[in-house]
């Protein structure tokens, strides 16, 4: 079910959490944060083409080793914004920090993905108040832990405030 998103200083958004997204090791939940005028349906044309790129530039998804370890979770938020859809993918590093992907598709272009990684952007307030949230159901199921407990990390999904 979607509703407006509880948020203060913009216009409110529609979201919705659709699932985890599952690729290459990897498991992501995934949200969508829709602008009014905008329909989370104008992305589906070009979600499996996006999605394949997305996980092209990914890290390889565990084992907890390396320079920047991973356990392959983390989440995706693809934002319908008035001028375009921002997709950003957040996985956790290192047991207690978080990494991204920040990527923009023109509303008069949807079949180019941009990276804007190099940017040092991090989302805007709604990814935010999503990444918040994320930050609690990892403290609560992935932290401190020799292995998190990916299914209760999973299974915790954000939902907006009802209002």
């Amino acid at each position: 079910m979607s509703r407006p998103a509880d948020t203060t200083t913009a216009a409110p958004r529609l979201l919705s959490s659709s699932g985890i997204t599952e690729n290459e090791g990897w498991r992501l939940k995934r949200y969508v944060v829709v602008a009014p005028g905008r329909a989370a349906a104008e992305f589906a044309p070009f979600e499996e083409t996006i999605g394949k790129r997305i996980f092209r530039d990914l890290p390889d998804a565990g084992p907890f080793e390396g320079d920047f370890p991973n356990n392959g979770l983390g989440f995706l938020v693809i934002h319908l914004a008035e001028t375009g859809t921002w997709i950003t993918v957040y996985w956790w590093v290192f047991g207690d920090s978080l990494q991204n992907r920040v990527y923009h598709v023109d509303r008069d272009n949807p079949e180019v993905l941009i990276d804007l990684s190099h940017e040092g952007l991090v989302g805007g307030i709604h990814e935010l108040e999503i990444a918040g949230f994320e930050r609690g159901a990892w403290i609560a199921s992935g932290l401190g832990r020799d292995e998190p407990d990916a299914g209760a990390y999973l299974a915790a999904l954000w939902r907006p405030a009802a209002g």
